[in-house]
């Protein structure tokens, strides 16, 4: 059975119950194998479908950025590319291969 409730009455007094982050860590082997790629003159690149402050705090907590980096400036800078769909980061990867890209 369907509650007839006018439009104007249904989001009227409401009461937030609750609110729930979640965080899914990064490998403990992460940071260590990000590191040995730049030692060995490997370009290392991120590509996300996270916000792109969440791609800039990951990125910072695995190597691939300087933890003083600035998130702003982050976003416009080639290591971090984020908010792609599947097909865009298919193309970014195979366009980066193309053009000899480590």
């Amino acid at each position: 059975r369907s509650l007839k409730i006018p439009p104007d009455q249904l989001e009227r007094d409401l009461v937030l119950v609750g609110l729930m982050g979640l965080e899914d860590p990064l490998r403990p082997d992460v940071p260590a194998a990000i590191q040995q790629c730049k030692r060995a003159g490997i370009v290392v690149r991120m590509l996300t479908g996270d916000n792109a402050r969440t791609a800039a705090s990951i990125a910072k907590e695995c190597g691939i950025l300087p933890p003083s980096s600035d998130p702003e400036q982050l976003i416009r800078q080639v290591e971090l590319l984020s908010r792609n769909k599947p097909g865009s980061r298919a193309a970014a990867a195979a366009a980066a291969a193309a053009a000899g890209a480590s």
